[in-house]
């Protein structure tokens, strides 16, 4: 639901900015062209806050127009409670109960003299409102609380008036001549967004577009002895109408009150148009992409159109185009070569129109006026170029839960895949493919070897692979490896292509394509299973990190010519080498060639497997410890067991 937040500033309009945030928001600004309040008789401002603003609830109105009366609105209004306090004076008491007159406990009194056909005819009894006005106390009314003289008020049927689609407006001028305020001129902007309703179209090729739904506002207004001017203001962002208000003082001659009043109502509409026509264009000996859209408002009687178009080429960074009458279309020429410093790539366009256009002025009596506002986004997507590998890997469930794995295969290959904008190709000579050695984790390779193009006469060698380029398709590399394993090949390939296309447009892309995989046969399988128990027990067993020095510190006593840190292995290790027997030796020898990466017998490692149990409070089966695949950590376990790695006993299952 949108939401009305009735903000005032003592400015005359309101910036771009304010309004820029002001999104379904009614922003209020205001100004009095002379000097301060200058009540006369009971009326005194309660604070030098001067004016307040609140929101309530009308409880009940009248005219006070008896023979002997002021004529003045009163209008009783029940403040929500976050807003109690206009209901108390000076001297913090609240409005209460005066003798012979309705109960004000609660209340407080709204008053102004306007004209009652114009307020009448927009605010009602029972109304939420929000309200404006200067903040006094009348010392001949028991120094009760009063909005007097009211300046703004804007009403709702609804639950709450700040979050209304539909709503009413009075701005008045106080003719009682009770106060100088009343005698300068009042300037008022109230700003109503339409709403956004913006959309985002593709434009890469030659198209008539769905029809798509806008915005709309409908005013039904009057102003007396005053001006009034509309001003549709567009965003990127949205589109706001800026009712620009001006009420002039009120002298004994006039036979009108100053003042304004009107109900609003948004909602959406559907119809709008457009559509598109593709190009290619040369300009100055360089090709450019031209895309004409044709966006149109429905033949609904509307009056004017205006146009804007965020473009970075076109001064200030916009189109404009105002269409003062008939019919409410326009043609807008969107380029795109980056060549020719042309780089955007969407285009943001913000279109109004309305039914009057700028002569109509609701003189005196209620006149109708509508207004229609649509935002849409001209998209392009610029020129691709994507890498492939023809062997893609895949997700399998074993007792660590999913891992993703890559089948071996020795013969692969990676293919740059092309993706231009329509008519648009590579300049001849510009796609080039790159590879470069890497070496995966535990080992690195330093330097860094460089980048080596793959061309028809020279391609790339090396003991673990071989990349050419494929003989009939110059985008296609043919990978060979010598040693596809899991285990044994640590070599990958980063390989990287580049091109040009003819608006300029610079591709690139990047990929990494491993040895690594998971042979397919039986026995490939038998060796990926018996590495996923390494990881097990790695991960059994690294707890014993934190473990290990405080069991031995409790379980041995130290010698007084060693010093020990446990929470440095280091100094365990300095001790343990002095130890030539003791409980737990054998385990303490295998926490130590596990830590220092040495080769681990059977029974070392059913060592461990005893210390672990010890010392774990996790129980270890295929139910539990259902960690993430840690292939360094794998691979360390795999080369400290050596020649033993077929015997470890993996008793986790």
């Amino acid at each position: 639901m949108k939401r009305l937040i009735l903000l005032v500033a003592l400015v005359n309009v309101l910036s771009p900015f304010n309004a820029r945030r002001a999104t379904a928001q009614v922003i209020l600004s205001d100004d009095w062209t002379g000097s301060e309040f200058g009540g006369v008789r009971n009326w005194s401002l309660i604070s030098s806050r001067e004016r307040v603003e609140f929101l309530g609830t009308i409880y009940k109105k009248r005219w006070w127009d008896c023979w002997y009366c002021d004529d003045d609105l009163n209008m009783l209004v029940r403040p929500d409670g976050a807003y109690d306090f206009v209901t108390r004076n000076r001297s913090e008491r609240r409005n209460r109960r005066r003798d012979n007159f309705i109960d004000e406990r609660g209340l407080i009194e709204l008053e102004i003299r306007t004209d009652p056909e114009v307020f009448d005819a927009v605010i009602r009894a029972g109304m939420r409102v929000w309200a404006k006005g200067w903040w006094v106390q009348d010392s001949g009314h028991d120094d009760k609380t009063e909005l007097h003289p009211l300046q703004i008020l804007i009403g709702t049927n609804g639950a709450d008036p700040l979050s209304a689609d539909s709503f009413s407006v009075f701005i008045g001028q106080d003719t009682s001549g009770r106060f100088t305020v009343s005698e300068n001129t009042y300037l008022q902007q109230v700003s109503v967004p339409i709403g956004n309703f913006l959309d985002v179209v593709r434009v890469e090729r030659t198209q008539t577009m769905p029809d798509a739904t806008f915005g709309s506002v409908y005013e039904r207004s009057r102003i007396s002895v005053g001006n009034y001017r509309v001003i549709h203001r567009q965003y990127p962002e949205l589109s706001v109408l800026d009712v620009l208000i001006a009420l002039a003082p009120h002298f004994g001659t006039l036979p009108y009150s100053p003042a304004y009043a009107a109900e609003f109502s948004r909602s959406q509409s559907f119809g709008f148009k457009d559509k598109s026509q593709y190009r290619v264009a040369t300009i100055g000996g360089q090709k450019a992409v031209e895309i004409l859209v044709s966006p149109e408002f429905p033949n609904w009687g509307l009056v004017t159109s205006r146009w804007i178009l965020e473009d970075w080429s076109a001064p200030g960074g916009y189109q404009q185009i105002n269409n003062p009458t008939p019919p409410n279309r326009t043609n807008f020429t969107l380029r795109y070569s980056p060549v020719l410093g042309l780089s955007q790539t969407s285009w943001t366009l913000s279109a109004s129109s309305d039914d009057r256009g700028p002569a109509h002025f609701p003189l005196d009596s209620f006149a109708d006026r509508r207004y229609y506002q649509k935002s849409r986004t001209y998209e392009i997507r610029p020129s691709t170029i994507t890498l492939r590998g023809s062997v893609d890997g895949g997700w399998t469930q074993n007792h660590l839960g999913s891992l993703f794995i890559v089948p071996c295969a020795p013969e692969e290959t990676v293919t740059a895949r092309e993706g231009l904008l329509p008519e648009i190709g590579l300049v001849a000579g510009t796609l080039k493919l790159f590879v470069k050695p890497t070496l995966l984790p535990p080992l690195a390779l330093t330097p860094a070897p460089p980048w080596k193009q793959v061309t028809a006469a020279d391609p790339y060698v090396s003991p673990v692979v071989r990349v050419s380029l494929d003989p009939s398709d110059d985008h296609k590399l043919n990978i060979v490896w010598m040693v596809p394993d899991l285990f044994v090949a640590n070599q990958a390939l980063d390989i990287k292509v580049e091109a040009q296309t003819e608006l300029g447009e610079v591709l690139f892309d990047q990929i990494n394509e491993s040895a690594r995989c998971i042979p397919a046969s039986v026995v490939g399988r038998s060796r990926y299973d018996e590495m996923m128990r390494a990881v097990s027990a790695y991960n059994r067993y690294r707890f014993l990190f934190d473990f290990v020095p405080k069991f031995f510190e409790k379980l041995f006593q130290l010698t007084p010519s060693v010093k020990f840190e446990p929470d440095r292995i280091g100094d365990l290790e300095e001790w343990a080498s002095d130890q030539t027997e003791g409980p737990r030796r054998d385990e303490l020898e295998a926490f130590m060639a596990l830590n220092n990466a040495r080769s681990l017998s059977h029974e070392q490692a059913a060592a461990l497997d005893r210390l672990a149990a010890y010392g774990s409070r996790i129980v270890w089966n295929k139910n539990t410890n259902k960690t993430d695949l840690d292939l360094y950590i794998a691979e360390r376990l795999w080369v400290a067991s050596g020649g033993n790695r077929r015997r470890l006993p993996y008793n986790q299952e």
